[in-house]
């Protein structure tokens, strides 16, 4: 396309000069102080990586439901009556579902993103607010994203969440007592040894088109070699990738045990 010799003002456009990577010595340049830091808010969005309504994008066309899969690939007995961690939890939405359907003792979620513990804890009182109060059956699939429950979503929309007081000391190994969120860099935080039972970690998508990868030294077919020999697990068990998944999402499930 030919760019017009016509200047932006001209043509009634506000005219940006300022080129904030290279702004050459000497000149006097003042700076559009609204869209600079229009530009630094978007980039801070997705500093860390994060995948906002992750739960909305992952669809299942070929189950026509919104239950994740991989749940189903994981055996009760890792979570039921355990300590749990969920690392990179994101918006919350399997952490819940496992704290109602898998019987933790406690389950916690962490997630370096504030924004993204906030909806996790918001998806608690909602599912909470949504249940049956007569009590659901634990093999019940659970929609992850929260849009089909035993009471419509409008009624959290008319009437709010319902309550979760409880005492300060209070401990109840039963949902929603039994999950709990922090937003927090978990290669920074000092963890009590032998706290958890049970940890689950997200593997995160790099894209190949990246310059990076001549300089990566540590790759993903390294993994099991480092967690077998340097960080101690006994042993491996590939569970396989969970049936009906959509393109982009199917990627395997695999348990090490210590």
């Amino acid at each position: 396309m030919k760019r017009s010799n016509s200047s932006s003002e001209e043509q009634g456009f506000p005219q940006k000069k300022a080129n904030y990577n290279k702004v050459k010595e000497g000149t006097n340049i003042k700076e559009d102080t609204y869209h600079k830091e229009e530009i630094i808010e978007k980039l801070s969005e997705k500093a860390y990586g994060n995948y906002n309504a992750y739960y909305t994008a992952r669809r299942l066309p070929k189950a026509k439901c919104n239950i994740d899969p991989r749940i189903d690939l994981l055996d009760s007995a890792l979570f039921k009556d355990k300590c749990v961690l969920d690392i990179g939890c994101n918006s919350g939405n399997i952490t819940v579902a496992l704290a109602k359907k898998k019987q933790p003792k406690h389950i916690h979620g962490v997630d370096i993103d504030e924004s993204l513990i906030k909806k996790a804890e918001n998806n608690v009182r909602l599912v909470y607010s949504l249940s049956n109060p007569q009590g659901d059956d634990s093999e019940e699939p659970f929609d992850l994203t929260l849009a089909s429950h035993h009471f419509p979503l409008s009624m959290t929309h008319m009437f709010g969440f319902l309550p979760m007081n409880a005492p300060p000391d209070f401990r109840s190994t039963t949902f929603p007592y039994n999950v709990s969120f922090k937003a927090v860099d978990w290669t920074k935080e000092r963890v009590e040894k032998e706290k958890y039972d049970t940890i689950l970690a997200r593997a995160k998508h790099v894209d190949p088109s990246l310059d990076a990868d001549e300089d990566l030294q540590f790759r993903p077919e390294h993994y099991k070699d480092y967690l077998l020999n340097e960080v101690g697990f006994k042993s491996f068990t590939d569970l396989g990738i969970p049936s009906n998944e959509d393109k982009g999402f199917s990627r395997p499930v695999i348990l090490y045990t210590k």
